[in-house]
């Protein structure tokens, strides 16, 4: 018996010429299977090419070149991926340092930027310098998101590092007698700002430091001292910010004492130094009006 190539036996077995129509198919569905394929090839590659760093250049030097072009998730992602592969403690820093920044200044996520500085206090802790940035950032973030007892603590921890110059010794009395103040513990905070005004350092930051302390006797109503500080701040040698802030915390002393003449000089004499003028208006004002008042109350 022939073969014939159309037919298609009595078993259900394809003739030669089904088996041929039946290759056509397969081959169409492996071009598609092909195609398909190549385009999640495509894809990918596109995806990976975000983050594709030219050979003669690393992960670090793109994500500055990122941070230039203020491409501010890619330096992110970089950076990130830089450390966990780095290991030369100077590259680590600079990684480190570049993504802490990125955090706070750019993504103004300061809980993260706290992360981050975090897990970068372990890996130097043997590095004095270091760690003394580290710490300082640590107590000024903490402040800023209003974590005071934490600030208090990291701040203390500063302290007990070995040898702190004066002036870091100084403005960690500073920045612990803020803070001192802030949770209103003002016997703490005269003690620090007692120190800090105590050591040979600048006059001018001494003359914050009393500045500071003024401030902290105001707040309790010891307004003499208050006073007295404020007038011995106005005798260094300070910038006309300071100069500005003094004078008027001088004549808000003046002022609650009853002195409302020299008060209102005190204003008019800083009006110009102060931060904010409409404050200061409205101060001499209010002052202008009571003197006014008394004036002609006293007539007869």
């Amino acid at each position: 018996m022939k073969f014939h190539p159309t037919r298609i036996s009595l078993h259900g077995i394809p003739t030669g010429a089904h088996v041929a129509a039946a290759g056509g198919r397969l081959v169409r569905f492996g071009r598609c299977r092909f195609v398909c394929a190549a385009s999640v090839l495509l894809m990918l590659a596109f995806s990976a090419a975000c983050d594709r760093v030219p050979l003669n250049i690393n992960d670090l030097d793109a994500a500055k070149a990122a941070i230039s072009q203020r491409d501010w998730p890619r330096a992110e992602r970089l950076l990130e991926r830089y450390l966990r592969t780095e290991e030369r403690p100077q590259q680590r820093w600079e990684a480190w340092t570049l993504l802490v920044d990125v955090y706070s200044r750019v993504n103004l996520d300061q809980n993260g930027a706290l992360g981050q500085l975090e897990a970068m206090l372990p890996e130097f802790a043997r590095d004095e310098g270091k760690k003394k940035l580290i710490l300082a950032r640590l107590g000024e973030l903490h402040e800023n998101l209003g974590h005071i007892s934490q600030a208090v603590a990291v701040w203390e921890r500063y302290a007990e590092l070995g040898n702190l110059t004066d002036q870091e010794v100084a403005s960690v009395q500073r920045a612990l007698g803020h803070l001192h103040f802030r949770q209103r513990r003002f016997d703490l905070a005269e003690e620090a700002l007692q120190t800090c005004q105590a050591l040979p350092v600048e006059e001018s930051f001494r003359a914050w430091c009393k500045y500071d302390l003024a401030l902290a006797n105001m707040a309790r109503e010891e307004l003499d001292d208050a006073r007295d500080q404020a007038i011995q701040v106005l005798s260094m040698k300070v910038d006309d910010q300071l100069r500005g802030l003094a004078g008027f915390l001088l004549a808000d002393v003046l002022e609650q004492q009853g002195l409302r003449a020299e008060a209102l000089n005190r204003f008019e004499s800083v009006r110009s130094l102060y931060p904010n003028e409409m404050v200061v208006d409205n101060r001499i004002a209010h002052l202008k009006k009571k003197l006014q008042s008394s004036s002609g109350s006293s007539k007869p």
